[in-house]
């Protein structure tokens, strides 16, 4: 089965190019399975994306900015999260959450969604979760050589959703090489299911330059 989970489209706003027609149309020409959207800090996309014609199977999604004070001095630092919807409660608790983390983020003066624990324990049920990319807290804090937040983080998301997994994503980064061999060992380590992906924001290398 191929299943691309990790894909950005247009409505990850000024980060991403593929439009859900055009990915879609991709989708089918690789022979893909299963795929999800899973747009920064919103749900905007899910309408059009429910709307289009395909036999794929489709995953509702989202990538959020965990954010705690104890993890992160000021607003703008924060953990991507991905979350993808596993059944009807997941989905109603998504849209909620993509509410919730921009309600958060005015009451902080803050424009980009935050996504705190509180709101994490009480919508996590019926979504699986992801360590996301490299920017996930636990690829951060791995990257940092601290295994003790990263374990942290783990109990935390292992506790908050439905189920865990740790994303082992490619590209021609050499430091992503170098933290997939850390993610690798330490889901192992930790008995964590892991999932293969790739960070989508456009669809051929032709469009690189563009995004």
């Amino acid at each position: 089965m191929l299943a691309h989970l990790h894909n950005h489209t247009t409505y990850s706003f000024l980060d991403g190019i593929n439009t859900i027609d055009a990915m879609l149309e991709r989708a089918g020409e690789i022979g893909t399975d299963v795929i999800a959207v899973i747009d920064h800090a919103n749900v905007c996309g899910h309408i059009d994306f429910y709307e289009s014609k395909t036999d794929i199977k489709k995953v509702y999604g989202c990538e959020e900015y965990h954010w705690d004070a104890k993890y992160h001095k000021d607003k703008r630092d924060n953990f991507h999260l991905t979350l993808w919807a596993k059944n009807q409660e997941g989905f109603n608790n998504l849209w909620a959450t993509a509410t919730e983390v921009y309600e958060v983020a005015d009451k902080n003066g803050y424009k980009k969604g935050l996504l705190v624990e509180e709101i994490m324990r009480n919508r996590g049920k019926g979504i699986y979760a992801g360590s996301a990319c490299m920017g996930g807290g636990i690829s951060q804090a791995l990257m940092n050589n601290n295994e003790e937040l990263a374990l942290e983080l783990l109990q935390l998301y292992r506790e908050c959703f439905d189920e865990f997994f740790i994303e082992i994503h490619t590209n021609t980064m050499p430091e992503q090489h170098e933290l997939n061999i850390k993610l690798v060992n330490f889901a192992r380590k930790n008995k964590a299911p892991m999932i293969y992906a790739v960070d989508s924001h456009y669809l051929t290398q032709d469009e690189a330059d563009m995004q």
